[in-house]
C-alpha cells in the first residue's frame, strides 16, 4: 500500500509538472490547444478516472482524476482560443466520433467497455491536434507529452489492482503520445528542411 501511496504521489507530481508548462505556453501564446482534442479529452479522462475506479484501481485512479480536472481548464482555455485553430472537416468528424464513443459507459455499467469505450474515444480525439500539429508542429510543446508518457507509465505502479479495466486507457494514451510525437519531430524535421 505504501509503495503505492509513493507512486501516486510521483504520477501527481508528473502530471502537476506536465500541465504548469503547458498553461505557461498557452497563456504566452506559444501553444494554442484544439478545442475539439481537449475538450473530449476533458471529458475521458474523469470518465477514465471512474472506470478505473470501478476496476478496482483504488488511489492509482487519482491521478487520473487530477489529470481530468487540469484537463478541463486547458479545454476552457482552448475554448477562448478556438478562433486561432482551423478547423477541418476531419476534425469534426473526430470530435462526433470521439462523442458517440463516450455514452457506451452509461449503455453498459460494465466498467471494462467503459475502459475500452473511452480509450477509443480518447484515441480517435487525438487526431484534431495530430492534423494541427501536421502543419505546425511546433504548436503543440513536446515535452508535455515526454512527461505525460512517463506519468502514464508510473501510474501502472500507483493501480491497486492491474488488469485490462484500469492499464488501457493510460496505455492507449501512451500509444496515441507516441503518434503524436512522430508526426511533431518528423513534421518539425521537413519545416526546418524547408526554411
Amino acid at each position: 500500500m505504501k509503495f503505492q501511496a509513493i507512486w501516486t504521489a510521483a504520477t501527481s507530481i508528473l502530471t502537476l509538472g506536465s500541465f504548469i508548462p503547458y498553461y505557461r505556453s498557452i497563456i504566452a501564446g506559444t501553444t494554442i490547444p484544439h478545442v475539439f482534442s481537449w475538450t473530449i479529452w476533458s471529458i475521458t479522462t474523469i470518465l477514465a478516472a471512474a472506470a478505473q475506479w470501478a476496476g478496482g484501481a483504488g488511489p492509482g485512479a487519482y491521478p487520473t482524476l487530477f489529470a481530468g480536472i487540469l484537463t478541463i481548464g486547458v479545454g476552457i482555455c482552448a475554448l477562448f482560443q478556438r478562433n486561432n485553430v482551423p478547423v477541418a472537416s476531419s476534425d469534426v468528424w473526430a470530435f462526433l466520433g470521439a462523442l458517440s464513443a463516450i455514452p457506451i459507459w452509461g449503455l453498459t455499467q460494465n466498467p471494462l467497455w467503459a475502459s475500452l469505450s473511452l480509450s477509443v474515444a480518447d484515441a480517435i480525439a487525438f487526431w484534431p491536434t495530430i492534423h494541427k500539429c501536421w502543419s505546425a508542429p511546433h504548436s503543440e510543446p513536446v515535452s508535455m507529452y515526454l512527461i505525460l508518457f512517463c506519468r502514464n507509465g508510473a501510474s501502472f505502479f500507483s493501480l491497486s489492482e492491474r488488469n485490462l479495466t484500469t492499464v488501457l486507457f493510460p496505455a492507449t494514451m501512451n500509444l496515441m503520445i507516441v503518434v503524436l510525437l512522430v508526426v511533431i519531430e518528423w513534421r518539425g524535421r521537413a519545416a526546418t528542411v524547408k526554411s
